[in-house]
């Protein structure tokens, strides 16, 4: 089982949740509880994907959390297109292979 730590939204941004290679997930103290459990459920499905391109890799662990946490999904896809310093900073950075 995974070890979950919620930390400083500093600490993560740009993004809300992070899945280390060791197992252990972050997740933004910024967050309520809806989307949290998105960010959780979406974080835990990085743990077993085996996907080589990022951009498939978040479609499918967006798609899978969703299912499980649609008003989560809601508000963290309201957050995001709220804050277009994050997605440039995101895309930045999954652009260097982050």
């Amino acid at each position: 089982m995974p070890t979950v730590k919620i930390v400083p939204h500093k600490k993560l941004w740009p993004y809300l949740g992070y899945c280390h290679k060791n197992g252990t997930i972050e997740i933004s103290d910024a967050l309520d509880s809806d989307e949290q459990n998105f960010v959780l459920d979406h974080e835990l499905y990085h743990l077993d994907d085996k996907s080589k391109w990022w951009v498939w890799r978040e479609i499918k662990a967006n798609a899978y959390a969703a299912k499980r946490e649609p008003v989560g999904f809601l508000k963290v896809v309201w957050r995001t297109i709220n804050d277009y310093k994050r997605i440039i900073k995101y895309l930045s950075e999954k652009g260097q292979g982050r």
